[in-house]
Order: structure tokens, then C-alpha cells, then sequence
């Protein structure tokens, strides 16, 4: 003998199925984007090229997402001095940030070169290793990485944050664990008393470079006096480079 819930179940059922395909899900719009901002443009290929570049906020972090609403494409329109209906304005877009995922052995590998640029010389890397991967746009570099060098002579550890850039954007850091050598190198200065380099003087837009010789041994970034070639009168100068220094006092 059927119960009424037994007979009742197949019609349920024809209606649970009239209704899935009478309203089929919607689509979500999505966005997969590789730079750090929303533009107009990623939302509206089609949109106006004066409205194109204006900016909808940040994007989210690598191998994330995160929806925009209508309702801030509309007013981040507005805030720009644009009208809104001159852009195809979806009810919502959801933006994804593709990720490429570095383990900390790739982290260390792909930092190596810009350590070791960033080294002086009589300073020698012994060992390099990252403790955490990071995930980062494709494309991203490892930009630079300067480590604080002991005054000292002998073997050390130290540690550096590497900076990571996609095109001229900063999208990640991560600490670097070193180990260098020291030498007596080191510490000798790049610049010799009695060497030659060309000394800046910077007047507004101007600047004007002369012939001039070191007064005194020197690094980048110490000041010391310089004495024109040319002329023969002395000048203080910040030493920019082993060839350069910048007039600091006429």
C-alpha cells in the first residue's frame, strides 16, 4: 500500500526539475588580471579611451580574488569626474590575480644574482637560504637585495630582505639568511688620494661637470675636498661613485 509522502515524491522531484531549468545559473564575470590596480578598461574592453586608464581600486593579492559591485565601478566613475553610463557596468565582477607560488629554495636561487651584485668587493657570499616562500604575479623579479656588511674581517651571518618587483611595482618581500667572508679588502677605500674623477656641481636644472683630484681616500656617500684640474681651487664633494662626487658647499 503506497503512502500519500510515497506518492507525493515523484512529483516533487518534476518540480524541483521544472524549476532548475527555468532558472539556469548566471555565469559569473570574472577578471584574471596581473597588475596591482583595476582600470575601466579590464572591467569594459569596450569603454571610451579617455575613460579607459581610470583606475577602480587595488587588485587583489596573488592567487586571490575579490568582488567588485556595481555600485563602487559607479561611484569610482563618479569620484573621476566620468559618467558612469558611458561604461558597460556589469551587476558584478569578481577580479582574480593569477600566482606564481616560489618555495623557499626557489626564493633563495632566483635572489642569488642580486645578492651577490649588491656585495662590495673583498666580500664574498658563502651561503644563501630563504625560510618562507611567497606567492607573486608572474613576471615578478627579485629587484634588489643589500645586505648590511660587519665592519669586521672574518666569516658572518647576516640577513636582508629581498625586494620583489613586477614591472615598477613592489609586490613582495622576503627575508634572506646570508653567510659572507670578509676580507681585508673590504675595507679599503675606492677612492685614493691623488685619483682623478669629475666633480657636479647641480644649479637648479643645471648641472656642470669638471676635471678634479681627490684630496683624500674615500667610500661613496663620505665627503671630502677636491681639487679642480682646471682651475686649481678646492671644492667639497659627497662621492657618489669611484668616478663621481656631487659639490656639497661652493
Amino acid at each position: 500500500m503506497h503512502t500519500f509522502a510515497s506518492r507525493l515524491a515523484p512529483r516533487l522531484a518534476l518540480v524541483v526539475a521544472a524549476l532548475a531549468l527555468a532558472a539556469p545559473a548566471r555565469a559569473e564575470n570574472v577578471v584574471n588580471l596581473a597588475r596591482s590596480t583595476v582600470r575601466v578598461a579590464d572591467i569594459d574592453p569596450g569603454a571610451p579611451a579617455e575613460l579607459a586608464d581610470i583606475d577602480l581600486g587595488r587588485a587583489p593579492p596573488p592567487g586571490s580574488s575579490r568582488l567588485i559591485t556595481a555600485r563602487e565601478i559607479r561611484q569610482r566613475l563618479l569620484d573621476a569626474g566620468a559618467d558612469p553610463k558611458r561604461v558597460h557596468v556589469p551587476a558584478s565582477v569578481r577580479v582574480a590575480s593569477p600566482a606564481e607560488h616560489w618555495r623557499a629554495a626557489e626564493v633563495a636561487v632566483r635572489a642569488d644574482a642580486a645578492v651577490r651584485a649588491a656585495l662590495p668587493a673583498g666580500v664574498t657570499l658563502v651561503k644563501l637560504s630563504a625560510s618562507q616562500g611567497v606567492a607573486v604575479p608572474p613576471g615578478t623579479i627579485v629587484a634588489s637585495a643589500r645586505p648590511v656588511i660587519p665592519h669586521s674581517a672574518g666569516r658572518h651571518d647576516v640577513t636582508v630582505v629581498a625586494e620583489l618587483r613586477q614591472n615598477d611595482d613592489v609586490v613582495a618581500r622576503a627575508p634572506l639568511s646570508l653567510t659572507v667572508e670578509v676580507s681585508e679588502q673590504a675595507f679599503a677605500p675606492v677612492l685614493h688620494r691623488g685619483d682623478r674623477l669629475t666633480v657636479v656641481v647641480e644649479q637648479g636644472n643645471a648641472r656642470i661637470g669638471a676635471d678634479a683630484v681627490a684630496l683624500a681616500d674615500a667610500n661613496p656617500g663620505d665627503t671630502i675636498f677636491c681639487r679642480v684640474t682646471s682651475t686649481g681651487k678646492t671644492l667639497k664633494a659627497r662621492v657618489k661613485t669611484r668616478d663621481t662626487g656631487f659639490v656639497v658647499d661652493l
